[in-house]
């Protein structure tokens, strides 16, 4: 997976791109949102507009990435999710976990409610 990222009023956005599959123990993207939560960066945006594929394990780094920001005290929004996973995410009954927006704007709007 590649990512990008971008700072919008306290709420960061990960523009994730490509195949959202690999968990690793020390994964890098992980690594890297940890930093953020120390620094005081607790509500994310995952735009999943440009993700191809999601497999268990991409599932589970986003149920990790989640549990980070919960944990302290933050929350984790899906945004623009294409019908393909947004169809693996109603099988997996996800749906029911996480905050789910059909754009950007509407998942920062919401999580600036939280701030």
């Amino acid at each position: 997976m590649n990512y990008d990222f971008e700072e919008i009023d306290e709420v960061m956005i990960i523009k994730a791109q490509g195949y959202l599959n690999m968990h690793l123990p020390n994964d890098p993207f992980l690594e890297e949102v940890k930093e953020w939560i120390e620094e005081g960066k607790l509500y994310y945006v995952f735009d999943c507009s440009a993700l191809e594929l999601v497999n268990s394990s991409g599932l589970s780094k986003l149920l990790s990435l989640l549990t980070l920001s919960r944990n302290a005290g933050g929350d984790l929004i899906l945004a623009a999710i294409p019908e393909r996973i947004s169809n693996l995410l109603i099988i997996t009954k996800l749906t029911a976990i996480f905050p789910i927006y059909d754009t950007i704007e509407e998942a920062v709007e919401a999580l600036q409610v939280q701030l």
